[in-house]
């Protein structure tokens, strides 16, 4: 893992972990105020909901776990299941999709992914999305 001007040794294991996951942000001073980043997440804890725009992918998915990590919670009665709305996600390459059946079986409310792009719902049936509840087969637009 590359951290640029960060000197390893001088930073706690925690704060390795956070500079590693940290999503790119970098841009150059051309880009001026159009630039976008390549993927934004919007998170609300009540209810829990996580809105993903743009992509996911080898260049920002070691920020997106700790994302999912973090949003499936902790049993608790009566949590509504985490939503994630990917109708504005435009991409995400396997390893992506695959967090995404993971989060969705390992969730202790459950999840739901909605308003699914085709190539995206195509990527979480190549993952072994179908059968899974609230993942798998009926992801139409939201």
């Amino acid at each position: 893992v590359g951290f640029g001007v960060y000197d390893v040794w001088m930073l706690r294991t925690a704060d390795l972990h956070r500079v590693g996951t940290a999503p790119p942000g970098t841009t150059g001073a051309e880009a001026g105020s159009a630039w976008v980043p390549l993927r934004r997440m919007l998170r609300t804890v009540d209810p829990p909901l996580l809105r993903l725009v743009g992509e996911v992918d080898l260049s920002n998915r070691r920020a997106f776990a700790p994302v999912l990590t973090a949003m499936r919670g902790t049993p608790e009665l009566d949590r509504p299941p985490l939503v994630i709305d990917a109708s504005e996600l435009t991409f995400a390459d396997v390893p992506a999709a695959g967090l995404l059946v993971r989060t969705a079986r390992t969730a202790p409310a459950g999840l739901r992914v909605q308003g699914c792009r085709p190539g995206v719902a195509q990527a979480l049936e190549g993952v072994g999305a179908r059968g899974v509840p609230g993942i798998g087969g009926n992801q139409g637009a939201a």
